[in-house]
């Protein structure tokens, strides 16, 4: 998956445009203090889908109106937005090409917002292709219910590295305040980060069907070598005695072939008797 941010912005109840854009490589973001550098993060965040309206108070959301974003994803351009006051719908457009002229109030009226969970459903067929992250389908039935699956939630913990994260060599992630989805992005990070496709969990679990069914060969092979041995402590002393009954010097037909070839056996000893 390969992503990039043209630009980021706030349409304010004025109808002005505010972007923040951004050029391809490593990009700085400098300025004083409470001048909305943070809030380019929860900007980011809430135009992902973010249950939480977490842009911090402050000049920003007394004018803002609308939030957007103005991104490329895979070589196809999407514009995403939220609307500061309606925090249960979302927007989203295709575009040809990124146009940095293109974003005005209007823009955002030619499209209607829609239900945030659709608009999760929508982002998430963008960034994920896994939908089935199960490597083992006994442990599924111990557990009564499906593995989490990655959404595009989890990946905003991945996608944002912040300045403290950056500096910091004992964390990788965002945001973890959840312990299980901390382990569930941890889990997943395989995927974003293009290791893995959902061929993969697929051949995981025929792997641990491939390894069970040879536990189960195993089984059944140690199985019959302890029937061949309770058979040879049976049979091997009474042979030994029908022999030294008869004077043989020799073993006409040994205890092995008995057990392997016992219809072949049989018709050597009636002959020898």
């Amino acid at each position: 998956m390969k992503t990039f941010i043209h630009e980021m912005g706030v349409i304010d109840k004025t109808g002005r445009v505010h972007p923040v854009r951004f050029k391809e490589g490593l990009n700085v973001v400098t300025g004083k203090s409470s001048t909305g550098k943070s809030a380019l993060i929860e900007i980011f965040d809430y135009c992902f889908g973010s249950s939480e309206y977490t842009v911090p108070e402050g000049d920003i959301t007394n004018n803002a109106d609308i939030y957007y974003l103005y991104l490329s994803i895979n070589d196809q351009t999407h514009v995403f937005a939220r609307s500061a006051e309606e925090t249960s719908r979302a927007f989203f457009n295709v575009e040809p090409e990124y146009n940095p002229d293109k974003i005005s109030r209007a823009y955002f009226d030619r499209k209607p917002f829609i239900d945030i969970e659709n608009f999760k459903k929508y982002i998430n067929t963008l960034f994920l292709s896994v939908g089935n992250v199960e490597t083992s389908l006994v442990a599924q039935q111990y557990r009564e219910q499906k593995a989490s699956s990655p959404t595009v939630r989890n990946t905003v913990s991945f996608l944002l590295q912040h300045q403290n994260l950056v500096a910091n060599k004992h964390a990788l992630f965002y945001r973890f305040d959840d312990n299980r989805k901390a382990g569930q992005v941890m889990d997943h990070t395989k995927i974003f980060l293009g290791l893995v496709d959902q061929n993969y969990f697929f051949l995981k679990q025929e792997e641990e069907q491939l390894e069970l069914q040879e536990k189960a060969l195993k089984r059944e092979q140690k199985a019959h070598e302890n029937a061949r041995e309770r058979q040879k402590s049976q049979i091997e002393p009474i042979l030994r005695q029908l022999y030294a009954e008869m004077g043989l010097d020799t073993e006409p037909v040994s205890i092995d072939r008995v057990l392997n070839q016992p219809a072949e056996a049989r018709k050597i000893l009636n002959e020898v008797i």
